[in-house]
């Protein structure tokens, strides 16, 4: 279940670059100028990111990253770095500012809800 936030007074929040995040179980819904803007930043075509770094989501209502093996997002590089961080999806750009899992906290170890200890 996702909890939706619309203001930073919930929790704390320092990014620690760890790529939890990014190796969660759920899906990153692409909007309509991602696939384009994503395939010129990896140098690719966008037909070819489509093929190659896309599926059509469980709604098929539109496209979302593949996951790797192991269920991370696919472009998570191994040093655990967004390898599209500059035009990263706004499911990620926005996180955790705008919805966290219920157990964000459990996995995200910059993630704190307020009042909680760091």
């Amino acid at each position: 279940m996702v909890i939706e936030r619309k203001s930073k007074a919930d929790f704390n929040f320092e990014c620690k670059r760890c790529g939890a995040c990014c190796k969660i179980e759920g899906i990153v819904k692409l909007q309509d100028d991602d696939p384009a803007r994503i395939a010129a930043f990896i140098g690719i075509s966008e037909s070819d990111f489509i093929a190659n770094e896309t599926e059509i989501a469980p709604d098929r209502k539109g496209l979302i990253l593949k996951d790797r093996e192991d269920g991370a997002c696919a472009m998570l590089g191994a040093d655990n770095r967004c390898k599209i961080y500059p035009v990263r999806p706004e499911k990620c750009r926005t996180y955790p500012y705008e919805w966290v899992n219920d157990n964000s906290p459990s996995y995200c170890p910059g993630l704190t809800e307020q009042g909680a200890s760091s």
